[in-house]
């Protein structure tokens, strides 16, 4: 409520975005064939999937034919919806969410209880402490830089290496390390980091 007093044409903007959603929905198998033709013309493979079940024998084929073993997937509503994470695997697919709140209500075998913030509805005294970390899954470290400076990825190696001697080899993981213009507060550094817990 606080960011719509800040914005003087706040129902003006709320209004042409309606506007916009529901002239979409009334055309949508057009932009939908639209965005295929887009695709297929630089090259993507676009698959139509008439219900859930489709998508989830859609993916698992793709998956399996490339080999797949442990998908590392973000959030994603469609395959919330499609229930494809328990289809993967019920057909022997290790399938990890990246994002926390997912990654916890996945291995309590429970649906999201929110859009945004899935495991909202847990109390942290349930969720526990770090000793229950299995592995470190990934890591994103943003580096509040100039733009001449190159080295970020020698900026997080410090907290790679803090992993690793917190964890042992559980505390490897992928990573990525970025620079950034500015940071909350001006902070030097900001790190995101998905675990697996037990």
């Amino acid at each position: 409520d606080k960011a719509t007093k800040l914005i003087p044409e706040w129902e003006e903007l709320r209004e042409k975005a309606s506007q916009v959603k529901m002239h979409m929905l009334s055309r949508l198998d057009h932009y939908l064939e639209e965005f295929e033709r887009n695709a297929t013309a630089r090259g993507i493979q676009v698959h139509w999937a008439e219900d859930g079940n489709a998508h989830n024998r859609i993916v698992h084929a793709i998956l399996e034919r490339k080999g797949v073993k442990k998908v590392v997937k973000s959030k994603s509503m469609l395959t919330e919806e499609c229930h494809l994470n328990p289809y993967l695997a019920e057909r022997g697919m290790d399938v990890i969410d990246t994002d926390l709140g997912e990654r916890i209500v996945q291995m309590r075998n429970e649906p999201p209880s929110h859009l945004v913030m899935p495991a909202i509805h847990i109390k942290k005294a349930e969720i526990g402490d770090l000793d229950r970390v299995r592995q470190v899954v990934k890591v994103l470290g943003m580096v509040n830089a100039d733009p001449s400076f190159a080295n970020h990825p020698k900026v997080i190696n410090g907290f790679s290496d803090l992993m690793v001697e917190a964890f042992g080899d559980p505390g490897r993981a992928a990573r990525s390390a970025v620079g950034m213009g500015s940071l909350p507060g001006d902070i030097p550094v900001e790190v995101e980091m998905i675990v697996e817990i037990e």
